[in-house]
């Protein structure tokens, strides 16, 4: 019995030294390509970083970020943009680049810069899922391009020899509006003569209070059919035929009436023109007509006659540094033309470019 017992053990020995000679040279004969498998799932996810790389540098190209830099102990990257252009428009332009790009933004909040430069912070998703969060600062370097000032000179009257001497002398672009039908302020020899200078024609259209108010001959009213404006836009044309475009003269009541500006802005955009409402009025439906019929326009307003030249041309340099761009139309007189002329040092100081009208219509559409 002793012995049948010592030969059962010996043989579950035997038995157990056969089992794990078998297993451990399997376990330890691992294959390169198994080796190889084992290595790429321990290693770090590099995927996401490949394909957010391109997403980014897309997105950073098209705001443009002048700059971009890392922090120690924060991930975030900051991207420093230029001075010139607000933070809202930065944020628009990168919100509408990642959409465009297949992704979507988490999330936008401005933050407490102790520079006192606006800041924020974006984060946003790719399509295929990864996502990325960065910090938009305000730098101090300028953009270039970024800031402009459109400037304009309105002729209502016959100008002076001397006037028209003086404005000769400014080596900086400019717009002028000029009434096509009142002879008296019709005057050649600024348009012709003068570098740099485009022609808007200044029509009058119908204002509140008329006809009590007139905006004169050959303007455009509300019950002039499509065939009679496209007529009068074309006596415009002929009388000038470099216009680049057309202002309003008055015509509040006819900017807010639809039908009149969608046969107007037709008959401009088959022309190439641009339409300028200046009327300033809170229903004016130009904005509305031209994004439908995709005709170039912008709003904006003659220098109230309460203002001081110099004072009015300071306020609108602060706006364009401030927000990009700002206007300014001034009736042409020899104490406005050297305010303009006093203005072009301090505009060239904060890096906004002086341009003509039709520079920020066309920019802006």
């Amino acid at each position: 019995m002793n012995l049948l017992r010592h030969f059962v053990i010996l043989a579950l020995i035997l038995a157990a030294f056969i089992v794990v000679g078998h297993l451990i040279p399997q376990a330890l004969s691992i294959s390169p390509d198994r080796f190889s498998l084992l290595q790429e799932t321990a290693a770090p996810d590099t995927t996401a970083i490949t394909k957010v790389l391109p997403f980014r540098d897309a997105l950073a190209q098209s705001i443009p970020v002048l700059k971009v830099t890392t922090r120690r102990h924060n991930p975030i990257e900051t991207w420093t943009v230029g001075k010139g252009i607000a933070l809202p428009a930065y944020l628009l332009k990168a919100q509408r680049k990642i959409i465009a790009l297949g992704g979507h933004v988490v999330r936008m909040e401005e933050l407490n810069s102790t520079r006192n430069q606006p800041a924020a912070k974006i984060s946003w998703k790719t399509a295929t899922g990864d996502t990325a969060t960065v910090e938009i600062h305000i730098g101090d370097e300028f953009l270039e391009g970024s800031s402009n000032l459109s400037l304009a000179f309105v002729l209502d009257a016959q100008p002076s020899s001397a006037e028209v001497a003086e404005l000769h002398k400014l080596s900086i672009p400019l717009s002028i509006l000029v009434n096509p039908f009142d002879s008296n302020s019709f005057a050649p020899q600024i348009w012709t003569q003068q570098v740099n200078t485009e022609i808007v024609a200044w029509v009058g259209m119908e204002p509140h209070r008329y006809p009590w108010v007139s905006p004169g001959p050959h303007s455009i009213l509300i019950h002039h059919t499509e065939k009679e404006i496209r007529a009068l836009v074309e006596d415009v044309a002929q009388k000038l035929p470099t216009m680049v475009g057309i202002a309003s003269r008055m015509g509040e009541r006819a900017v807010e009436h639809k039908p009149l500006l969608q046969a107007l802005i037709r008959s401009i955009g088959e022309r190439n023109l641009w339409f300028l409402d200046l009327t300033n009025s809170r229903f004016s439906r130009s904005l509305e007509v031209c994004s439908e019929l995709k005709v170039p326009c912008r709003m904006s307003q003659i220098m109230p006659s309460s203002k001081k030249a110099s004072e009015y041309l300071q306020a609108a340099l602060n706006s364009a540094l401030r927000t990009g761009n700002a206007s300014v139309i001034l009736p042409l007189s020899e104490d406005n033309i050297e305010a303009v002329r006093a203005i072009i040092p301090l505009a060239e100081a904060q890096g906004t470019e002086i341009v003509k009208l039709s520079s920020q219509v066309v920019q802006q559409e």
